[in-house]
């Protein structure tokens, strides 16, 4: 009896998903507790904020090496994403709002995925207040204006700029930021003072005004979105959201030798 016991309790001890649990590993910590996900939908939530420790699932995993933050997901609009808790911060904002990354965009296996996000910007829903648009999208597309496998930003504008922004007033701007990188790439996200810079490997890939989008409360996402049916993936060998120009804290990286029309 006692040993049935206690196998019962350890049974119910174990996480319920097989899949290695990004929280394991510290690099991940802070944007984990500053997050919830959502997936395959964005409502309900997959994953509560600070409900992360020992959660994974089918969408959200470490790799096989357990080095390596991964998102998945299959079928047109659907997702896997990290939403930012503590945002909700103003474009206008006197402290810079900053995302890093470094991140492997893989090419989807499926060819009818032309596009998928993986970064994002995007504003709050209150009630009639807000757009619910992202003012930015960081994608993978296939193929689009003569190029192959390129990434792009996806910006939302006015069309009429002499008119705030709106649903009836709206637009959207696609800026080429060059062929995807095969391996791990740096990815960076300001907002400050009413602009918004976007580099890729150091490089200034959008600077730009977006005073057009002021009062517009808005976070942070990082994950993948479907545009398209297919599979998307995503890895992170690290992110974190920064309220500071400072550099970040170095991370503690796992040990490189262990296991190795627009939906909105």
């Amino acid at each position: 009896m006692r040993l049935f016991v206690a196998v019962v309790l350890m049974v119910g001890l174990q996480p319920a998903s097989s899949q290695a649990v990004p929280y394991d590993l510290e690099q991940f910590r802070s944007v984990l507790d500053d997050s919830k996900l959502q997936a395959p939908t964005s409502s309900p939530t997959k994953i509560n904020q600070g409900k992360f420790r020992g959660a994974a699932n089918e969408y959200f995993f470490l790799d096989e090496s357990k080095r390596y933050m991964t998102f998945t997901v299959t079928g047109d609009s659907k997702r896997s994403e990290l939403r930012q808790m503590t945002g909700d911060w103003d474009t206008a904002t006197q402290t810079p709002q900053r995302l890093l990354a470094r991140v492997r965009v893989h090419v989807p296996e499926t060819p009818g995925l032309e596009q998928f996000t993986f970064l994002q910007i995007h504003d709050k829903k209150s009630g009639d207040d807000g757009l619910n648009k992202p003012l930015l999208r960081i994608t993978r597309r296939g193929d689009y204006r003569k190029t192959q496998d390129h990434l792009w930003a996806a910006i939302r504008i006015p069309q009429d700029p002499s008119k705030p922004i709106s649903l009836d007033n709206l637009a959207t701007k696609n800026i080429d930021l060059g062929p995807r990188p095969d391996g791990f790439f740096d990815a960076e996200i300001v907002i400050h003072q009413g602009r918004m810079v976007v580099t890729i490997e150091g490089e200034t890939k959008v600077d730009m005004d977006v005073n057009y989008w002021n009062g517009l409360p808005s976070y942070f996402k990082a994950g993948v979105y479907n545009q398209d049916p297919g599979t998307s993936k995503v890895e992170f060998e690290s992110l974190v959201f920064l309220d500071t120009f400072d550099k970040p804290e170095p991370l503690a990286v796992a040990d490189e030798a262990a296991d190795s029309a627009e939906p909105e």
